[in-house]
């Protein structure tokens, strides 16, 4: 284990965080790389500790106020890049004593094994003793991920991590997010970019119900899934819009104002042979290329904020809009006729069917139409 350094990132350790050290070390690893992110005064003594009882195997990065896991994790792969240019890797791990030194050797061991590849040490959720809100807190994220981005992990919120060291330069400089985002960026990252990766169980140990984590439950929930977030945002305010323009054109056609009567008429006599359908079709026309318009511009801007010129974006945004609107009929047609529904229950299939292609537009907006370069 001479050549893997271990990264443990902490902020306002206790003594668990010098006995996690003193255990990495005794199982053979030699370097350990603390980042303390700006722990209470109270708290540095436990970095000290440890560089006093280790100094030959220890080094310490020191983040004078808070700036979150990420920025620590991003600072240690940068340094270790820059000062252990003979390491093959690094692993992460908690100071909270939850990631055992024999789990660590495993991955070490694992890393070794398939060169080039990501090492993920995976917890078994269906323990009676891990907290419900950790519980149904990984079963979401693992379906989030795997219906959104094709990552399929049973742990998608581990900290116990090996990395080889080609891409810790990568991780540090191209990889975004300051805090508990980051890990889900480094996720996505190694599956755009078609970085090996693969987990092995580890032991799923929860000390005092994850008391000492610093996860806060709506911020770092929010900061993870912001920009599926901020996508069913727009697509709510593209829906309001379209109801509206859709309701506006509907009332001044019924009430015969000119061009919209006249555009009516014109559409009952050339094409549609019955007005009230014709009637319909301007003002749905209308309010849903508002809509859409409304739906693009927000994603460009608010959701994968693309820089990219919008004549080079548009055109794969309504490519997108025109598949998911064919499979969306080819999908509830084919359930429809298999499952003999009708009624209601094609209105819930319809919901759970175009409820999947949303996460997977997502997924082929982010990747295709917005892609960053």
């Amino acid at each position: 284990m001479k050549d893997i350094a271990i990264i443990i990132p902490s902020l306002d350790p206790d003594e668990k965080m010098v006995n996690t050290v003193g255990g990495m070390i005794a199982a053979g690893f030699e370097h350990v790389v603390m980042v303390d992110d700006g722990s209470h005064e109270e708290n540095k003594k436990y970095f000290a500790e440890a560089m006093e009882k280790y100094p030959a195997q220890c080094d310490l990065i020191v983040h004078e106020v808070n700036k979150g896991k990420g920025r620590a994790l991003r600072d240690a792969f940068a340094w270790v890049s820059d000062n252990l240019p003979d390491v093959r890797g690094v692993i992460t791990v908690d100071g909270d004593g939850q990631h055992t030194p024999e789990d660590t050797v495993r991955l070490a061991k694992e890393m070794e094994a398939r060169p080039g590849s990501v090492i993920l040490g995976c917890r078994d959720f269906s323990l009676s003793h891990v907290p419900t809100h950790n519980r149904l807190g990984n079963r979401i994220s693992s379906f989030v991920y795997r219906v959104v981005y094709g990552i399929k992990l049973s742990d998608t919120q581990t900290g116990l991590r090996a990395v080889p060291a080609e891409y810790l330069r990568d991780f540090a400089e191209k990889v975004e997010g300051d805090r508990y985002e980051y890990e889900t960026n480094m996720l996505i990252y190694i599956k755009d970019k078609g970085i090996p990766y693969g987990e092995i169980p580890i032991q799923t140990v929860y000390i005092d119900d994850n008391s000492s984590s610093h996860f806060n439950v709506i911020k770092d929930s929010y900061r993870i899934y912001k920009p599926i977030i901020l996508f069913v945002l727009g697509s709510c305010i593209a829906t309001v819009v379209d109801l509206v323009v859709f309701s506006i054109l509907n009332a001044l056609t019924e009430k015969g104002v000119g061009v919209f009567a006249a555009a009516a008429a014109f559409i009952n006599r050339h094409f549609i042979k019955d007005y009230t359908t014709a009637s319909l079709f301007i003002p749905t026309a209308v309010a849903r290329i508002v809509s859409s318009l409304v739906d693009y511009n927000f994603s460009r801007t608010k959701v994968f904020g693309s820089k990219a010129p919008a004549r080079k974006t548009i055109w794969k945004y309504y490519i997108i809009c025109a598949v998911r609107m064919l499979l969306s009929w080819l999908f509830l047609s084919f359930l429809t006729n298999i499952l003999h529904a009708q009624g209601l229950i094609v209105t819930l299939l319809k919901v759970v069917v175009d409820l999947i292609l949303f996460f997977i537009s997502y997924n082929w907006q982010r990747t295709w139409v917005f892609k960053k370069h």
